[in-house]
């Protein structure tokens, strides 16, 4: 089994990855190294890949060598604590093998298992609730397995050791109910939601938080726990998101993540996406680890929802998407641009001087009595009578 954190046994000195070094460099390494947690041995082994996988640096246990009796990095002590604390939906056989027993629904509590047949010498059973903060038995025993495989580096040798069995009695290894966090899992479950596969159980995906952005329109918060996932001739990215604010506002860049849910494709955006929504607060479960000392938090999960929230959140969506008075207005009253006109050129100053009076008639010119109108200067004077002779007006 791998560890991710050692000890200088002489100087007590806690190392870690970062110690061990790239391979061809000197590791930073002094002395004999044990667990960090008890005086079992342990060896230093480099960054390398082991069946075409990449594993990081890390610290393994000698050969033959064990933990010490209740060291937490010991995994017989630690599955019986989960099988302890699982409500009775977790039993271990005499290999060592955990199965945890989902239920038809995640939220339902198995009844206490009072009398009746003995329970076998080679299961452990417990009646222990869950601890806070109220998460079902169901997703709490996930949540415990998820952080204690996360201690060894999910070691392939330590995954083995767990087993899920589905409400209709499938027995399913570790992945293939929980992905994550090696990439290569993620394209697993991405191809098969792609390809609308039917999931006859739920599924959990863990991971660590790389960003949390928000929806450009609604500006709702979402946790990003990996991008540019490559998958086949493709690439995706792994999205946690709720249509209520509240279940992703606690959440942080840096923290651990198992959500449990409805994980689907989503090719609607920009780039691909392995989503799910989030429903209900026991849905997402979050810790984080002090790089420093190695620490891991006791899990956490958002606040629950009242039906006053989820009706408050609602009325504030659709308050948020629908257009208000100003937007209407401003709507309404836009003008479509016309085209400009030609501009009337300048006229000059002397086409708008006023035109010469036509001077009147003199008075001894015949017809001199009548005003001359200046619309007459252009045609011939029209002759009139005068009795019996027609006189007509000199030019």
């Amino acid at each position: 089994m791998r560890v991710y954190r050692a000890r200088e046994k002489e100087s007590g000195r806690d190392v870690f990855r970062r110690h061990i070094g790239l391979p061809g460099e000197q590791h930073q390494l002094a002395g004999e190294l044990i667990c960090w947690k008890c005086q079992a041995r342990v060896g230093p082994v480099r960054k390398g890949t082991r069946q075409g996988t990449e594993t990081p640096a890390h610290y393994r246990l000698w050969q033959r060598m064990k933990h010490d009796l209740g060291c937490p990095l010991d995994p017989t002590a630690t599955i019986e604590h989960i099988a302890h604390g699982s409500h009775g939906l977790a039993t271990v056989d005499e290999q060592g093998i955990l199965r945890l027993n989902l239920p038809e629904k995640l939220t339902d509590i198995p009844p206490l298992h009072l009398g009746g047949d003995a329970v076998p010498d080679d299961v452990v059973t417990s009646t222990t609730t869950t601890v806070n903060p109220l998460l079902p038995p169901a997703v709490n025993s996930a949540v415990q397995i998820a952080r204690f495989l996360q201690l060894h580096d999910f070691d392939d040798d330590i995954v083995k050791r767990f087993k899920v069995q589905t409400h209709q009695g499938q027995l399913i290894g570790w992945p293939q109910f929980c992905y994550g966090p090696a990439r290569i899992t993620y394209a697993t479950l991405y191809k098969r939601r792609r390809a609308h596969e039917v999931l006859s159980h739920p599924v959990a995906v863990f991971g660590t938080i790389v960003h949390i952005r928000h929806d450009k329109k609604e500006r709702r918060p979402y946790a990003v726990l990996a991008v540019n996932v490559p998958a086949g001739d493709e690439v995706f990215h792994v999205t946690l998101r709720s249509m209520y604010p509240p279940l992703i506002e606690p959440l942080s860049v840096g923290m651990h993540v198992l959500a449990v849910g409805a994980w689907d494709h989503f090719d609607g955006g920009f780039t691909p996406a392995l989503r799910m929504f989030a429903e209900e607060h026991w849905q997402i479960a979050y810790w984080t680890t002090d790089e420093t000392t190695g620490a891991v938090s006791d899990p956490a999960c958002p606040r629950p929802l009242t039906a006053q929230d989820r009706t408050r959140l609602h009325d504030k969506r659709q308050h948020d998407l629908r257009p208000t008075r100003a937007t209407k207005l401003a709507k309404g009253n836009e003008v479509t641009p016309q085209p400009h006109a030609p501009a009337t050129p300048k006229s000059d100053s002397s086409s708008m001087r006023k035109r010469p009076a036509v001077p009147a008639a003199p008075r001894d010119t015949p017809g001199g009595d009548r005003s001359t109108r200046a619309d007459d200067i252009a045609r011939p004077p029209r002759p009139r009578r005068t009795g019996h002779r027609t006189i007509t007006a000199a030019g």
